[in-house]
């Protein structure tokens, strides 16, 4: 067997392994990215879903149930935009009824959308106002 030979042995090998681990990594680094991804939308949705049930006047327990659990998996998984919009939104305490905390939340919205669905969240406040609490007015 030639020194060629055994070089071009030894630097296929060398490429396997090598393409293995960077193959394991990407993956590894996509998974977690995708179940990352996955975490905060499910709380960004189990939030809104809570807020749905309670001015449907469900099962309040639940729905404050929900609410909070959503609420401590936002803290855990949410970007700092979607706390730091949520941290403003809950100044207002229970009134969301005024244009300022409506305002709060449509921005609060617009941040868990860029955070989960990576598009540009520039859809207009007023469109959001709207689909949230069905006028852009108080």
């Amino acid at each position: 067997m030639s020194n060629d030979t055994i070089i071009g042995a030894i630097i296929a090998l060398s490429s396997g392994i090598a393409g293995a681990f960077l193959q394991a990594i990407v993956s590894r680094r996509s998974e977690y990215i995708k179940v990352g991804r996955q975490a905060r939308y499910d709380a960004y949705a189990d939030y809104f879903k809570g807020i749905a049930q309670l001015s449907h006047g469900s099962d309040l327990s639940s729905a404050h149930a929900l609410i909070a659990d959503a609420r401590g998996r936002i803290a855990l998984y949410g970007s700092k935009e979607v706390v730091v919009a949520m941290s403003k939104a809950f100044e207002h305490g229970p009134d969301i009824q005024s244009v300022e905390a409506r305002e709060d939340l449509s921005s609060m919205l617009a941040a868990m959308r860029a955070d989960v669905l990576w598009i540009d969240p520039a859809v207009p406040k007023p469109a959001l106002v709207s689909l949230l609490f069905g006028s852009e007015k108080p």
